[in-house]
């Protein structure tokens, strides 16, 4: 079927998709219900930035700390 679509303006080159955020977890960087915009194509790793990590279940938003044992 098809999906549904947004809009967004001033996204610079780059395969982009979004995601809503469904729960609370992530309440301090995006609150329930906001949109998260992800290039496809963003390979580089950034301190402080956040990261989509996906598998067969439901993608998920992290961002990993310096300095913590992972």
């Amino acid at each position: 079927g098809d999906l549904p679509t947004v809009s967004a303006v001033d996204l610079p080159d780059g395969e982009w998709f979004a995601l809503r955020v469904e729960n609370n977890s992530m309440n301090k960087i995006s609150p329930p219900e906001s949109i998260i915009f992800v290039n496809r194509r963003d390979r580089r790793l950034v301190a402080n930035a956040c990261y989509v990590i996906a598998d067969e279940s439901a993608p998920t938003v992290r961002q990993p700390h310096a300095g913590r044992a992972r």
